[in-house]
């Protein structure tokens, strides 16, 4: 219910609000006064004044940051990124339950080693991965594909059975001692069911300098990591890098984090949350890297997509499954962008 209450009043707020925002300097500072004082409320509450005013500054700083980006897109920019339409399985589009039960995402959740019940957003965004590497043509002997940030995600050992090269790059250890926490080798050894190791290739390397030569592969896909860095320029770099190794046509298959507020935007060093803004303005700035599909923000009505991370009970809190999250101080959801390098001379 809080959530559907947010996400009503930021419609109202974008009708209403801010033009009248414009006229009367009066309800700008009200507005100003009713954001810092939900976000000290609601979101990172600290144990000290000083806490609470570096969390009030760093919000300032993020919706300096959001309005600098919006002033720099051409008019118009923003809204042809945006569909309300209902989505498709091969839409960008927030995370649905309801898909769960459509057979071509649980059939991937099965071969994932995935319980289809357990109803979980990257179980979700894994499945969704799958499918579309599948659609697109890309469950071929001959296909190159590079993860970034994958850890020891399931989506390694399954794409390496119906691909031709696999490559997986993290910040493993022992070249990085503060990566995710495995040495290749025990990546390769993770495995929840057997694949072709032939075919899989595990490297240490930071997705903000991936070292391949340009057109090396035929697809690349990331599973809430590329969200996890200092600043959004990194950010627009580690999305050039994605253009760049991509043979033209080739598509990029990302989920990330997608803030349902848009009013509360968090750009913060590890947690570079998407949202109306920031996403047009990172697709301003590439050259041949572009959506397949507006991305459909409608989010099909099911119970589950309202259940927290931990539910009280009355045995005391429990983990439930989840979908939407309240975190970072602000409503998030995850979100899959389908994007295609253009041809050449396209």
């Amino acid at each position: 219910m809080f959530l559907e209450l947010s996400l009503a009043f930021d419609r109202i707020s974008k009708r209403w609000i801010r033009p009248a925002r414009r006229r009367f300097s009066w309800l700008d500072w009200l507005c100003n006064k009713a954001a810092t004082l939900s976000y000290l409320l609601f979101g990172e509450a600290g144990t000290s004044l000083k806490t609470l005013t570096d969390a009030t500054a760093r919000k300032q700083a993020f919706l300096a940051q959001q309005q600098a980006m919006s002033r720099a897109l051409a008019p118009g920019t923003a809204a042809s990124c945006f569909s309300w339409d209902a989505p498709t399985l091969t839409s960008s589009r927030l995370c649905d339950v309801n898909e769960f039960q459509v057979p071509e995402i649980y059939e991937q959740l099965l071969a994932l080693g995935f319980d289809p019940t357990d109803i979980h957003r990257k179980n979700w965004e894994k499945a969704a991965v799958a499918f579309l590497v599948e659609h697109f043509g890309y469950f071929d002997d001959q296909s190159a594909g590079l993860g970034l940030g994958v850890a020891k995600e399931s989506l390694l050992y399954l794409l390496s059975n119906h691909c031709g090269w696999i490559v997986g790059i993290d910040l493993y250890q022992p070249v990085f001692c503060d990566g995710a926490g495995m040495t290749c080798e025990e990546v390769y050894a993770s495995a929840p069911f057997p694949y072709r190791r032939e075919r899989l290739e595990i490297v240490a390397m930071d997705m903000r300098s991936i070292d391949f030569p340009d057109a090396t592969f035929d697809f690349v896909w990331s599973v809430s990591s590329v969200e996890h860095v200092n600043s959004i320029d990194e950010l627009i770099t580690v999305f050039r890098h994605i253009e760049r190794v991509l043979k033209p046509g080739g598509h990029a298959f990302i989920t990330t984090e997608w803030n349902r507020v848009s009013q509360n935007p968090v750009y913060a060093p590890g947690a570079i949350l998407f949202d109306e803004v920031l996403y047009p303005y990172l697709l301003s700035r590439l050259d041949n890297l572009r959506p397949l599909t507006p991305l459909h923000l409608r989010q099909p009505y099911h119970p589950d997509h309202f259940f927290a991370q931990k539910w009280t009970t009355s045995t005391g809190l429990e983990m439930r499954p989840c979908v939407n999250l309240f975190s970072y101080g602000t409503f998030i959801t995850p979100v899959l962008l389908i994007l295609r390098k253009a041809l050449q001379n396209a």
